[in-house]
């Protein structure tokens, strides 16, 4: 006698919650994300990500622009960009600044201006 079993539901698949810690921005619609701040910080990159964009229901996504080709702190020049949807960032760019100006960010980063430019508060 086979048992009526139900395989709706996969074990192994990831929650909501992995799910979100593994999402990947969709390559093809790059060309709308937007660099709202730079940081040569990993620490203030998952303090933007984690603590102040995701909250406010602002997707982010980390772009490592630094060298990795010599493993010493001194040989990493470059930064960390945060880009988020065109459509959200100057609302991210006003969290930033609110971020700064409350001294939650501290890290010697800066908002980006249209055109790359840094914006330091």
């Amino acid at each position: 006698m086979v048992e009526n079993q139900d395989h709706s539901a996969d074990p192994d698949a990831p929650d909501e919650e992995q799910e979100e810690l593994l999402r990947i921005p969709d390559l093809d619609s790059a060309e709308d994300l937007v660099e709202v701040y730079a940081t040569d910080n990993d620490l203030a990159a998952g303090l933007i990500i984690d603590e102040i964009l995701a909250p406010a229901g602002i997707p982010a996504y980390p772009h490592d622009r630094r060298s990795h080709a010599i493993p010493a702190p001194a040989a990493m020049p470059g930064e960390i960009g945060i880009a988020v949807p065109s459509a959200l960032a100057s609302r991210a760019k006003a969290l930033l600044r609110e971020a700064r100006r409350d001294g939650v960010l501290s890290d010697g980063g800066g908002a980006l201006r249209e055109g790359g430019e840094t914006e330091q508060a």
